[in-house]
């Protein structure tokens, strides 16, 4: 058992349900070395992390924060879905491939969640956000 997402003819099977929960957490992570490694966040960078933090076992991350204000919408999608139903919009599939291309210097490159120099579910978002298919939650 497990998640596996589909768009299509692509099927990428996400891991078991604890696994979903480290991939949020890998996704979340790349934010917060986002913010404390950039020069857009100088005045209130210290408080946003602490949010973060307090936010962070619960994934309530983009509804505690206003991180869209800081042009970091994209990952809500996935960190904010159900396990196991429903399905990504291809208009969220841009916004997350986005996101993902903004950060890529921020991921954790030694993860196994990081491969061929990319976050392993990239493939399916962008051809979701390209080819106007939906990714679903199977």
């Amino acid at each position: 058992m497990g998640l596996e997402l589909v768009c299509d003819h692509i099927n990428i099977r996400v891991g078991s349900y604890g696994n979903v929960k480290l991939v949020k957490s890998f996704l979340i992570d790349a934010i917060k070395k986002y913010i404390t490694n950039s020069n857009i966040f100088f005045h209130d960078k210290d408080e946003l992390l602490e949010k973060i933090n307090q936010s962070y076992e619960d994934y309530t991350i983009y509804e505690n924060l206003n991180l869209y204000e800081y042009q970091l919408k994209g990952f809500e999608c996935f960190i904010n879905h159900s396990d196991c139903d429903g399905y990504i919009s291809s208009s969220d599939a841009c916004y997350f491939v986005k996101l993902c291309n903004k950060l890529n210097d921020y991921f954790d490159k030694n993860d196994l969640y990081f491969i061929d120099n990319k976050f392993y579910l990239y493939d399916i978002f962008y051809y979701s956000s390209q080819t106007g298919e939906d990714i679903f939650f199977c």
